[in-house]
């Protein structure tokens, strides 16, 4: 009895071997998956800033699930010929209209200001606990350190006040400067403001170090109005 299950046993062996081997070479022939459920779209080979041209985010075809195409995707590369990117994109990400400058507009700053703004660049002491994560399109509060009207030279006698807030970065740069027989690194943000912010911006550069704060894209709050003098001319600010 025992011997007739063994021999079963190995019978059944057999044949699972010769089935196996028979279905190994249609299972290595059998085409790869295909992209047949799947439609093109447009993303970024890699980042690329603001202003650019949509040709520095390397454009290329991939292919994704219908139901994830978000609105506004791309099918073809030559679609984007001549567009300029309205704010920075990451690598794999789709390109969408929504990132576009209008068609017709030319690379650089000025077609990213508004119409009734003016964009200053200033050199930034620091970014304060944030520094490398200020990017353009960032939302920064304006701090500058300065002395009251009327108060001595004293450091003692210095405030720090947040002269503008929300305020919109267009670009942020490193540039070296020569100090004697050294050099050093500065930072310098291209900030989007009103003319009277500008004047604001300017004064507050003369009176001392400049530094950046980081907001929450989502908090567009403003604490109490200010005034500060610029020369003759008071201005209502936001401290």
């Amino acid at each position: 009895m025992k011997n007739r299950r063994a021999i079963l046993f190995l019978t059944l062996s057999a044949m699972c071997g010769l089935l196996t081997a028979f279905a190994a070479p249609s299972l290595l022939d059998s085409p790869a998956p295909t992209n047949e459920n799947k439609v093109p779209v447009v993303v970024a080979g890699s980042a690329a800033a603001l202003g650019t041209e949509v040709p520095n985010a390397q454009p290329k075809l991939a292919h994704w699930p219908a139901e994830l195409i978000p609105a506004g995707a791309f099918r073809d590369p030559n679609q984007l010929q001549g567009r300029v990117l309205a704010r920075t994109v990451v690598q794999g990400e789709a390109i969408l209209e929504s990132a576009l400058l209008p068609a017709g507009a030319a690379a650089g700053l000025d077609s990213l200001i508004d119409e009734s703004a003016r964009a200053v660049s200033v050199q930034v002491d620091q970014f304060i606990g944030v520094a490398g994560f200020v990017q353009p399109g960032s939302r920064v509060d304006v701090l500058s350190t300065f002395r009251p009207a009327g108060g001595d030279d004293s450091r003692a006698n210095s405030v720090t006040r947040a002269v503008l807030q929300n305020v919109r970065v267009l670009a942020v740069n490193t540039r070296l400067e020569r100090s004697g027989e050294a050099s050093q690194e500065v930072q310098v943000a291209t900030l989007e403001v009103s003319p009277e912010e500008a004047q604001v911006l300017a004064h507050a550069e003369t009176e001392g170090p400049i530094k950046l704060a980081l907001r929450n894209p989502k908090d567009d709050g403003q604490s109490q109005r200010a005034q500060l003098v610029l020369g003759t001319d008071v201005h209502d600010v936001r401290f």
